[in-house]
């Protein structure tokens, strides 16, 4: 079942062993916060009859609404609308000329009750409109002295106009028709008042207006007769133009004002598709189907300018409809409803204009007082046949079609492209559409296999021959359902962003500004400034109750606590992204506070900025008098589910450890490496060198700490109930630590302690918070200047891990290298680490240790486990927030659930399917692939955690480089 979800595009933008999955410590600790202000999806839920059920998994169906109907004045209409429609639109309340009929004076009392309304309904709000040049009071127009307004008049009066309409309801409302019916019918711009004070850009002023009034809400553009080819070409240049300019456009709304015989269905599905290849998506707004003869004089659609003087030879059913055209009315519409669900992925909604047929607008358009029956109920508001007919359509639509998963954010050109196939008995043929329906790609899938993890049949398609960049649709049967997806060569370039952008969103003790952080900007909280000694953690030069400052770093996960052994490693991950790939990241920016390289304001690239909030508290969590490196800072408990600046509990630094001792070496070693191969100049006036210097003593200290202290594990004290992080096997952190001090200062004594320790951990593992040793593998066996020997034995390892991976990939039905062990606490994180160790093998190339045919292996298994992460899985689920059709909406992450914006915070990776289901919520299954829960209480599999962000940032940054 397909649902709609918000998707989030705004880039202004852990893991658990097997072993230790079920032990306090992993991602996603069992916190049992308290239960206050959390974010609710707030509606009773709708009654399992009706339209709005049968179209809820495939996208909204809503209503326009009167001024009666608002206010409860027609009090009747109330139960259509609980049974058939979750999608509300007031059709004309919420127009310039009711909202502000006079300059300043709003009148909120129509769309207030909307809103109300819908939520006692369950139901989303449309803003219609906030710029049309029809129903918008002459005053607007018109200056102090009666003359045409100025454009800065003008300009300030659409300002505040938007500003107010649309501030008031900024989290209430779903979008936005922010401009409404602007093109001629050849698709050129209306000469409309706007047009002709403003200019030619106004659309793009309005909309910049309405996304920075509310930087989460959708905006859209919204017209009749778009299945026109000239105002097709008009609305399609339109929307590049704004999309070019930095604007979210999030629909194109196609108002379905037809009639019995036009447009033609191929005219309505060319727009479609046409429309779904700008990245927006499509909305039938406005349906309602004529059974009038149309006047010749009129062209059709929208014009309310047109008013005729009735002729009745055009009215000819004042006494009823016969049988035969309400037959035809009904097929009509189911004919245009199967149109939308083989769209269904594109199509996030369709609203009827009016509820029933005595309310239409139709009865006096284009000539007053005719009598049509456009609507699905009739006047006495009786469901007609059609009413049937497309809740049975929408009932049996793809029951016999398998189920078709691909990565929801597309594909590179040159890489390997598959989809994964569902509830397939045989093998399935398949085509592929460009944007414009031409068959670019046929092929057949595999046979149908038992993949056990799923508990059901797959099969894959393979279309890694189509290179073309551009917009598809995957189709198996020709009554299926079209899969779209994209080829692009920068396809991942906003969900890599966006992964990134997750980390500032987590930043503690500092406040978010609207600037950097849009809708999820917030007050600062954690100052961290006094934080507290704990009993665990006390020393002579620290006694218990000692308070100091450690600011800065980030939140862990979906809680306000900060790990050391947690962070080092996410920290060391987002490090040697830096280092693999410093052209990429050298100019790259995502709108942070220290955006701007070369800058007065700052000289790093932002991916280094990021790195250093973290390295700052980093630097604080380690005692100045013994070098020993403090676990964790936390409170005693879980704060609630609150905003950072309701937190306030007191603050603890809780045990050093040996664990945390080693993380901290390593990834101060790597830091001061990354800071000293700036250039001198740069380095010198940016402050890198001293740095650098300070990083490279301060890890050697701690190596020492450890090494006099070489078995401290963490034990949770017994008034601490925050995550352990506790790993009680500590040889391969020392084999981490060696590898990266060595790396740093190229001494013989590191290198051998390196080796020693590496020979203790034994085989080497995929990288994870308690066994990192894989990151420095990674790196030693690609450096020069380690001894040969000892390069191959590593280079020996790490493909001999890919080439299990590989062996995993070939043997799964799903083409997934995934087995039952990696379904665990943070299972995505598990799939993530895999394709990065994969694609540092295949970095390799060039070396003895693979040649091309391995390479082209591991990359392929590597993309195999990003279109997982990404979609191709059973869930049908794009793991990362606010990047696909279907994405988490209720992150087990309190930011998400306590600051009042809709979607959650974007960019963040979900754990994944866990079928441990260690948090007690109700799960769809427990097959290991499908033991996911959208919610927020199942912290075991929709917790977020930087150690899970932090190598889908390194394999996105790989596949783009």
């Amino acid at each position: 079942m397909k649902l709609r979800f918000l998707s989030m595009t705004f880039c202004a933008i852990t893991l658990c062993s097997p072993l230790l999955a079920s032990l306090s410590g992993c991602a996603g600790e069992p916190s049992q916060p308290e239960q206050t202000a959390a974010k609710q999806m707030a509606a009773e839920p709708a009654t399992a009859t009706g339209l709005r059920h049968a179209f809820a998994p495939y996208f909204l169906l809503g209503t326009a609404l009167s001024q009666a109907q608002i206010s409860g004045a027609e009090s009747s209409i109330q139960p259509l609308l609980a049974q058939h429609f979750n999608s509300l639109t007031a059709a004309n309340l919420m127009k310039w000329e009711n909202i502000e009929p006079v300059e300043g004076q709003f009148d909120f009392s129509g769309s207030d009750a909307l809103v109300a309304l819908a939520k006692a309904q369950g139901s989303v709000v449309i803003g219609h409109t906030l710029l049309w040049h029809q129903q918008t009071p002459a005053w607007v127009f018109l200056g102090p002295d009666g003359q045409p307004a100025s454009k800065a008049l003008l300009l300030e009066r659409l300002s505040r106009h938007i500003q107010t309409v649309v501030g008031r309801y900024r989290g209430q409302i779903k979008g936005w028709d922010v401009v409404n019916e602007a093109l001629n019918e050849d698709g050129s711009l209306r000469n409309s008042e706007w047009r002709q004070i403003l200019g030619d850009d106004y659309i793009l002023t309005a909309f910049r207006l309405a996304q920075e009034a509310d930087p989460a809400v959708e905006l859209y553009y919204n017209d009749f007769n778009l299945y026109k080819p000239e105002k097709r070409q008009g609305v399609l240049r339109l929307v590049k133009q704004l999309q070019d300019a930095g604007i979210r456009v999030a629909g194109i709304g196609m108002q379905g004002h037809y009639g019995l015989q036009s447009p033609l269905l191929s005219e309505v599905e060319d727009s479609i598709r046409a429309y779904a290849a700008t990245g927006a998506q499509v909305m039938i707004t406005e349906l309602d189907i004529s059974v009038l003869p149309w006047p010749e004089q009129v062209a059709g659609g929208a014009e309310i300018s047109h008013k005729l003087a009735l002729e009745q030879k055009l009215n000819p059913y004042v006494a009823g409809l016969p049988a035969d055209v309400a037959a035809q009315h009904s097929q009509r519409y189911v004919d245009l409803f199967r149109l939308f669900l083989k769209y269904q992925a594109s199509i996030n909604r369709v609203t009827l204009w009016g509820v029933h047929d005595a309310e239409s607008w139709l009865n006096n358009f284009p000539m007053l007082g005719r009598t049509d029956y456009p609507l699905l109920f009739d006047r006495q508001q009786q469901a007609k046949p059609a009413v049937a007919a497309l809740t049975q359509l929408a009932q049996q639509f793809g029951t016999s079609c398998a189920v078709v998963q691909v990565n929801q954010t597309g594909y590179l050109p040159s890489a390997s492209k598959q989809a994964l196939v569902q509830g397939a008995i045989a093998p399935q043929q398949f085509r592929i559409f460009d944007a414009s329906g031409t068959v670019v790609f046929a092929g057949q899938s595999s046979a149908p296999a038992d993949w056990a993890l799923a508990a059901e049949k797959v099969a894959t398609l393979d279309f890694s021959a189509l290179q073309q960049p551009g917009f598809y649709q995957l189709q198996l049967q020709n009554d299926c359902p079209l899969t779209p997806f994209r080829v692009a060569p920068a396809v991942y370039s906003a969900v890599h962003d966006g992964a990134i952008k997750a980390f500032y969103f987590n930043r503690a003790s500092t406040a978010l500004s609207p600037e950097h952080a849009g809708p999820y900007a917030r007050a600062a909280g954690h100052p961290d400034e006094q934080v507290i000694v704990h009993a665990s953690a006390a020393s002579a030069s620290r006694p218990a109750g000692t308070q100091f400052s450690a600011p800065k770093g980030w939140y862990d996960a979906g809680d306000y606590n900060k790990y050391v052994v947690n962070s080092g490693v996410s920290t060391y991950t987002l490090l040697q992204a830096y280092s693999d790939f410093p052209a990429f990241y050298a100019n790259r920016q995502w709108q942070i506070p220290e955006s701007g390289l070369g800058s007065a304001k700052n000289a790093m690239p932002d991916l280094l900025a990021e790195v250093q909030w973290n390295l700052d508290w980093l630097r604080a969590m380690q005692d100045p008098f013994d070098g020993g490196v403090y676990h964790k800072l936390t409170n005693l408990t879980f704060d609630g589910v609150v905003m950072p600046k309701d937190a306030s509990k007191p603050r603890f630094v809780v045990q050093k450890t040996t664990a945390a001792a080693l993380n901290y070496a390593a990834v101060m070693a790597k830091a001061s490496r990354v800071l000293a191969a700036f250039p001198a100049d740069r380095a010198q006036a940016a402050g890198y060198a001293t740095r650098a210097a300070d990083y490279a003593q301060s890890a050697e200290a701690a190596w020492r700490w450890a090494l006099a202290h070489p078995d401290v594990v963490y034990r949770q004290p017994a008034d601490v109930k925050t995550g352990a992080y506790g790993d009680d096997v500590l040889s391969d952190e020392f084999a981490f630590a060696a590898g990266a001090l060595y790396l740093q200062n190229g001494r013989a004594d590191y290198l051998a302690a390196f080796e020693a320790f590496r020979q203790k951990a034994g085989p080497l593992q995929v990288a994870g918070w308690a066994n990192p040793l894989a990151l420095v593998v990674a790196e030693l066996a690609a450096t020069p200047v380690v001894p040969a020997a000892l390069r191959a034995t590593l280079q020996q390892q790490m493909t001999g891990l890919a080439n299990e991976f590989v062996r995993q990939q070939q043997q799964s039905p799903a083409a997934l290298a995934l087995v039952e062990s990696d379904f665990v606490w943070g299972s995505n994180a598990v799939a993530l680490n895999k394709a990065m160790l994969l694609l540092q093998s295949a970095r390799l190339s060039g070396t003895d240790a693979i040649g091309n045919s391995q390479r082209q292996q591991y990359q392929q298994a590597a993309q195999g486990l990003v279109d997982y992460v990404l979609g191709r899985n059973p869930t049908g689920y794009s793991y990362v927030s606010g990047f696909g059709s279907k994405t988490p909406q209720h992150l087990h992450h309190r930011p998400s659930e306590a600051d009042g914006v809709t979607a959650p915070v974007p960019g963040w990776l979900a754990g994944g399917a866990n079928p441990g289901q260690q948090d007690g919520c109700v799960y769809p299954s427990k097959a290991p692939a499908k033991s996911y829960s959208d919610t927020e209480c199942s912290y075991a599999s929709n917790e977020v955690a930087i150690n899970w962000n932090a190598p889908l940032v390194y394999v996105l940054a790989a596949l783009l480089n």
